[in-house]
């Protein structure tokens, strides 16, 4: 995934306002701390961090990038 590719995703009013967690949110969420764990990956490479846990930022941040993909995706219901 790259944020060229794919627009930033939008939070959702509508789970503000019921307080619920819908896919669109959700999708939103996991971008932010996608975000937040490229900067932390970026951070940890300007500092010559130990190298598991950088390691361990990039695997999370393949993890995230997979989890928004799989959320961004329609979903069909069963034909029955």
């Amino acid at each position: 995934m790259t944020e060229t590719g794919n627009a930033r995703p939008e939070h959702d009013p509508v789970a503000e306002d019921l307080d619920l967690l819908t896919t669109k949110e959700a999708t939103a969420r996991l971008y932010d701390v996608l975000i937040e764990t490229r900067e932390l990956i970026a951070e940890l490479e300007r500092t010559n961090a130990a190298p598991e846990r950088l390691a361990e930022a990039r695997v999370r941040a393949r993890n995230l990038e997979e989890a928004i993909e799989h959320a961004r995706k329609p979903v069909t219901p069963p034909a029955w």
